[in-house]
């Protein structure tokens, strides 16, 4: 299937802690109508939650062919993404990178537990530095539609003393940044992809609709078709995730971090979107405004599209959310809510009492409402982070700011990993790069280390200032350090989940938190966390912290998945006799989480509904941005019966709102809708005229056919030549009703058989001046543009090469009738 629309979209802009992308698209769109058909799809970039975030646009993933990495920051999305697009059935990826590339991505499939199914083919490239496009021994990929070559871009901007530590730690300096240059089989403009540290060699022969994509800042002298994505693309972000916080902060704001500064950060948003508009004058869309650019077509004509602008609008949700409060009678519920966090009690030894950070609650799979695990823990002045999920330092941004965030990333005394997992542990390269402070302590297994010292390698050693290597432990040799008083005990528990898997207790002389990680119900932990005083009384207080990826109905996927249910997690809480539960890692299957019953005792199918024994728990289910002292945990226990009815409610009504209305309209305009249907006419009927220019048929004129079919065949043929193969079924089904048949046609093209000369009565050929006064003028501008385009007669030839024999000659009349009587008498009365 030929492809006649491609073009090249911008997804992550280097918003909410998500580094730029871009997505080229090859598509097949029918020549009337706007539907389209994938045919193959190629990633330039896959940065940490891509996947989360393409699921929250709409944007499917299964027809992707190639990767193309610019820089080893541009790769740490790849676990996740491999994971993703094994559960979907694709077959096989190719990745494209810089040198080292093939090693990282070997140690991810070997050590991140990748789909058997689906192989992934890496291979390192060799930028040249002078790209001929007639040059295809230079390639490095090609498949059907693409062929791509692979640019020397430069080193980026990097501070001398990065530089030295890079070169004295890894040796001779090797090339990290790469760009590509990508030109299509079927023609159209070429697509130049760079990273925003260099513009790259010159190209021979440059077009002028070629594009460049900058995913970074742009060369100051770039030319109007040089965008950068950073700067000048649309700003994209989890804006879905954003919502979720605005309805929380409602909710319950006692439990959530303050937002940072939002009233300043919309102002500086507007303030660059109005000078992105300015830069864009002349670039403008169908309805004639200067927006940031979302799209650039390389196929069937080059230009910019523009976007909607996604920021969320936390005030329009924060009106909307306490008209749902009020209308589902919640609102004064709401507020008995908030008195009890706001006055829990406050423990005797409130400067050192644990406070929990969820920062991702989800299982493997992300979505907008929950992201993958991750928890920061606080006890006094020592801080942990238990379990690194993909997309961990963007959550801290998104809640906290980008210098808030690299401020609690540089406290941390201690990072401890679950397992080998991606959900658990893609975040950590990322988030020790950003660190700019030695001396933080890891706990992981071997394979994590090895995944994350591939990283380093490919990495060329550290990208932000956090060159100097941590402490690296694993989870048997681990000892707090002596010479640092965090006054907290680390204790790892073998848990049942997969090879190296454990759980963890944080224990000082008052409190202990107690984190699951994945695994069935553990006695051995239950046994860890028994910690009696003088007596045999109870010592210390304790907090759990528990997966509940399943429903109670599931367990046998429970058992099979080595997870635990909801009830399965609150029993392990009643046997530590907890003073506090809170449970994590959800499914993404169910979208509202229910410990006590849904609203009127009904749940709704996806909701989680807890059995009678276990409802005297005092728990809570966690959600992402959730930060919550311990002595908040009861209060918040007892309010959650109204926050599990808002979102039981919520559930119900978007249900009930997509069954009447449909899914939601997309958040962007879709692909291909700003271009004209002409543009692909005109490409259609290039094809069929090029598909039959090699033939040695002599041209002649068009003649009158005579059966219905045929007559058809060649109306299509001049209009809609993907139809000429319908045409034997509407011929027979408008057998005999051919006025019917003709009101049909002028009504979708304007034109019928009548009067395009297609008529039954035989006769000499139409004059080709006959036939230009025949064609409609949209049809005769057409050929002014396609001079070969004229003449059908060669198109009808190669559809039904007996349409234009000559019409045999006509049957001699039949010899007349004998007369009858009965004939002569008229009808009887």
């Amino acid at each position: 299937m030929a492809a006649n629309l491609v073009y090249a979209e911008v997804l992550t802009s280097g918003v909410d802690g998500l580094r730029p992308s871009l997505l080229l698209s090859v598509e097949r769109r029918a020549t009337y109508g706007t539907t389209t058909t994938v045919l193959q799809r190629y990633l330039f970039d896959a940065p940490e939650e891509l996947v989360r975030f393409c699921g929250s646009h709409q944007i499917k993933l299964s027809k992707l062919a190639a990767v193309f990495l610019t820089s080893a920051e541009g790769s740490r999305g790849l676990p996740e993404l491999i994971l993703t697009l094994g559960d979907q059935g694709l077959s096989k990826l190719h990745v494209r990178g810089p040198p080292g590339l093939a090693d990282y991505a070997h140690v991810v499939t070997e050590t991140l537990s990748h789909p058997r199914a689906m192989k992934v083919l890496p291979a390192d490239v060799c930028p040249k530095d002078n790209i001929d496009p007639c040059n295809e021994d230079a390639l490095c990929f090609e498949d059907d539609h693409l062929q791509v070559w692979a640019i020397r871009a430069g080193e980026g901007q990097e501070s001398c003393r990065q530089q030295t530590k890079r070169q004295k730690l890894m040796g001779p300096q090797k090339t990290r940044f790469v760009g590509y240059l990508c030109k299509l089989k079927a023609g159209g403009a070429n697509l130049v992809v760079l990273p925003g540290s260099g513009s790259g060699p010159p190209v021979n022969g440059p077009s002028p609709d070629d594009f460049r994509f900058y995913l970074g800042p742009k060369p100051h002298d770039a030319g109007d078709k040089e965008i950068s994505i950073s700067d000048g693309g649309l700003r994209r972000g989890l804006w879905k995730a954003h919502e979720y916080l605005a309805k929380w902060r409602h909710l319950c704001p006692q439990v959530l971090p303050t937002q940072p500064s939002s009233e300043s950060r919309s102002m500086q948003q507007t303030a660059s979107l109005n000078k992105i508009a300015e830069s864009l004058a002349g670039m403008v869309d169908d309805a004639g405004t200067a927006l940031p650019v979302l799209r650039a077509y390389l196929r069937p004509v080059p230009r910019l599209e523009s976007g909607i602008a996604e920021s969320p609008d936390v005030g329009r949700v924060k009106i909307a959310t306490e008209t749902e409060c009020n209308d589902w009678g919640l609102q004064n519920a709401l507020v008995q809510a908030g008195h009890m966090l706001q006055q829990a009690e406050v423990l005797p030894d409130a400067a050192f009492e644990p406070e929990l950070q969820f920062l991702g609650t989800g299982s493997a799979k992300p979505t907008s409402r929950r992201g993958q695990s991750s928890i920061l823990v606080r006890f006094g002045k020592f801080r942990a982070m238990l379990d690194c999920g993909g997309g961990t330092w963007a959550q801290l941004v998104r809640l906290f700011g980008e210098d808030e965030a690299a401020r609690i990333v540089d406290e941390l005394d201690i990072i401890w990993i679950s397992h080998h997992h991606a959900d658990h542990c893609a975040g950590l390269p990322t988030l020790l790069a950003k660190r700019s402070k030695p001396g933080i302590r890891v706990v992981a297994s071997p394979r994590i280390i090895k995944f994350w010292r591939a990283d380093l390698a490919f990495a060329g050693c550290g990208i932000g200032g956090a060159l100097a290597a941590p402490y690296i432990s694993n989870h048997h040799d681990f000892k707090a350090p002596s010479e640092l008083d965090w006054q907290v005990s680390v204790t790892s528990v073998k848990v049942v989940h997969c090879v190296e898997s454990y759980a963890v207790v944080l224990r000082s002389s008052t409190d202990q938190v107690i984190y699951s990680g994945d695994c069935r119900p553990s006695d051995d932990l239950v046994t860890a966390s028994h910690c009696t005083g003088s007596g045999g009384a109870k010592a210390i207080r304790t907090w759990l912290v528990h997966e509940a990826t399943f429903d109670p109905q599931e367990e046998a996927n429970a058992v099979a998945c080595r997870h635990s249910t909801l009830t399965e997690a609150l029993d392990v809480a009643a046997r530590m006799h907890a003073d506090g539960a809170l449970l994590t890692h959800f499914s993404q299957r169910y979208p509202s989480i229910t410990l006590r019953g849904g609203p009127d005792d009904e749940s709704g199918p996806s909701a989680e509904v807890v059995s009678d024994e276990c409802k005297g728990v005092g728990a809570g289910a966690a959600f992402d941005g959730m930060r919550i002292r311990v002595a908040q945990l009861s209060a918040f226990a007892a309010a959650g019966r109204t926050f599990e009815d808002y979102w039981a409610r919520k559930h119900q009504a978007s249900e009930a709102a997509r069954k009447a209305s449909g899914p939601p309209e997309p958040r962007q305009p879709p692909a291909g809708t700003a271009l004209s249907s002409s543009c692909f006419r005109i490409q259609s009927a290039v094809k069929q005229t090029q598909s039959v220019s090699g033939s040695s048929v002599k041209k002649s004129q068009v003649v009158n056919n005579h059966t219905l079919e045929e007559r058809l065949c060649a109306f299509y043929l001049r209009f809609n030549p993907e139809k000429k193969t319908d045409a034997p079924r509407i011929a027979k089904l408008f057998e005999k009703k051919e006025a019917f048949l003709n009101a049909k046609l002028r009504s979708r093209y304007g034109e019928d058989l009548l009067s395009q000369n297609l008529t039954t009565a035989p006769g000499s050929p139409t004059s080709s001046s006959e036939f230009e006064e025949a064609v409609p003028s949209k049809s005769r501008s057409m050929s002014d543009k396609l001079p070969d385009l004229t003449h059908v007669q060669e198109l009808a030839r190669a559809a039904k090469p007996d349409l234009l024999a000559p019409p045999p000659p006509p049957p001699p009349p039949p010899p007349p009738a004998p007369l009858s009587l009965f004939q002569a008498l008229p009808p009887a009365p």
